[in-house]
Protein backbone atom coordinates (compact mmCIF):
# COMPACT_ATOMS: atom_id res chain seq x y z
CA UNK A 1 0.00 0.00 0.00
CA UNK A 2 3.06 2.23 0.89
CA UNK A 3 4.83 1.51 -2.38
CA UNK A 4 1.40 2.57 -4.65
CA UNK A 5 0.25 5.52 -2.44
CA UNK A 6 4.26 6.53 -3.82
CA UNK A 7 5.35 6.61 -0.15
CA UNK A 8 8.45 5.15 -0.96
CA UNK A 9 11.36 7.89 -0.76
CA UNK A 10 12.95 10.27 -2.91
CA UNK A 11 16.24 9.28 -4.88
CA UNK A 12 18.79 10.32 -2.04
CA UNK A 13 16.77 8.51 0.56
CA UNK A 14 14.71 5.04 -0.39
CA UNK A 15 12.37 3.85 2.04
CA UNK A 16 13.00 0.14 1.33
CA UNK A 17 10.97 -1.87 3.33
CA UNK A 18 8.78 -1.98 6.80
CA UNK A 19 10.28 -5.44 8.54
CA UNK A 20 8.37 -6.10 11.30
CA UNK A 21 10.56 -7.08 14.50
CA UNK A 22 9.41 -10.69 14.66
CA UNK A 23 10.78 -11.93 11.61
CA UNK A 24 14.04 -10.11 12.18
CA UNK A 25 13.89 -10.85 15.25
CA UNK A 26 13.75 -15.09 13.51
CA UNK A 27 16.28 -14.03 11.34
CA UNK A 28 19.14 -13.58 13.82
CA UNK A 29 17.89 -16.70 15.92
CA UNK A 30 18.53 -18.80 12.48
CA UNK A 31 21.36 -17.01 11.98
CA UNK A 32 23.04 -17.21 15.71
CA UNK A 33 23.54 -13.34 16.10
CA UNK A 34 22.24 -10.85 18.14
CA UNK A 35 20.31 -7.87 17.44
CA UNK A 36 23.39 -5.73 17.80
CA UNK A 37 24.85 -7.63 15.14
CA UNK A 38 22.18 -7.60 12.74
CA UNK A 39 22.12 -3.84 12.85
CA UNK A 40 25.87 -3.26 12.98
CA UNK A 41 26.47 -5.43 9.50
CA UNK A 42 24.53 -4.45 6.49
CA UNK A 43 25.37 -7.60 4.81
CA UNK A 44 22.49 -9.10 6.89
CA UNK A 45 20.03 -6.19 6.66
CA UNK A 46 20.54 -6.18 2.66
CA UNK A 47 20.52 -10.23 2.65
CA UNK A 48 16.65 -9.77 4.34
CA UNK A 49 15.67 -6.63 1.89
CA UNK A 50 17.03 -8.62 -0.71
CA UNK A 51 15.28 -12.31 -0.17
CA UNK A 52 12.27 -12.92 -2.81
CA UNK A 53 10.52 -14.66 0.10
CA UNK A 54 10.46 -11.39 1.97
CA UNK A 55 9.02 -9.18 -0.98
CA UNK A 56 5.76 -8.51 0.58
CA UNK A 57 7.56 -6.15 2.89
CA UNK A 58 9.29 -4.00 0.58
CA UNK A 59 7.79 -0.75 0.26
CA UNK A 60 10.41 0.79 -2.99
CA UNK A 61 10.89 -2.35 -5.13
CA UNK A 62 14.75 -1.61 -6.23
CA UNK A 63 17.90 -3.80 -5.16
CA UNK A 64 19.61 -2.72 -2.08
Amino acid sequence: ARHNAGLHGSNEMRHAAQLPYIIIEAYCNDKGITFDEWMANSAHVNAMLNDPSLSHFRVWKGRV
